[in-house]
């Protein structure tokens, strides 16, 4: 959360959340979803998720409406373990800074 002066931007500058995203401390299925349509298409298409690795365990947990995990490896079978891990599609890297 820097100034971009003297210290670099943090990496939730410029961020604007459309509406108020979670209503829990562990986000649902549906508000995840919902909080990756806030972004414009042609910027999702390369976004990552970044959580504490905190909230990467909580979201570990969730699974979607059919019980499948939601974040998983990205080529399941193939390549797995903590640094090949999607959520809804996307790249997920963990980082406590």
């Amino acid at each position: 959360t820097g100034n971009g002066t003297t210290e670099p931007f943090g990496i939730d500058t410029g961020i604007t959340v459309a509406v108020d995203t979670f209503d829990a401390a562990t986000p649902t299925y549906h508000e995840l979803v919902d909080a990756v349509h806030q972004a414009e298409p042609a910027s999702r298409m390369n976004a990552a998720s970044s959580f504490s690795d905190g909230h990467a365990g909580q979201i570990e947990k969730l699974v979607d409406d059919n019980g499948h995990p939601l974040l998983n490896p990205a080529a399941e079978g193939i390549s797995t373990g903590p640094h090949n891990v999607r959520l809804l599609g996307q790249p997920v890297i963990v980082d406590n800074a």
